[in-house]
């Protein structure tokens, strides 16, 4: 992936991975300057990368709905 930099820093890892269930496939999903990621937690296996060098911002929020009777 191609370098990401806030406020002149360089972004190195920090990239979030999805997991299948049996760990053996894996998706990278590297940060990029003005992107956003959004992905449903349920049943869904992630985990973040260690920052090795710069600064990685994140946002967390939940959006909560139910059916209308």
């Amino acid at each position: 992936a191609p370098p990401c930099k806030v406020n002149g820093e360089t972004l190195q890892g920090g990239a979030t991975t999805f997991w299948d269930y049996g760990l053996k496939q894996r998706l990278d999903v590297h940060p990029k300057m003005g992107s956003v990621l959004i992905f449903q937690h349920n049943m869904l296996m992630h985990s973040g990368e260690d920052v090795i060098s710069g600064t990685k911002i994140t946002l967390r929020t939940d959006i909560m709905y139910r059916k209308k009777a």
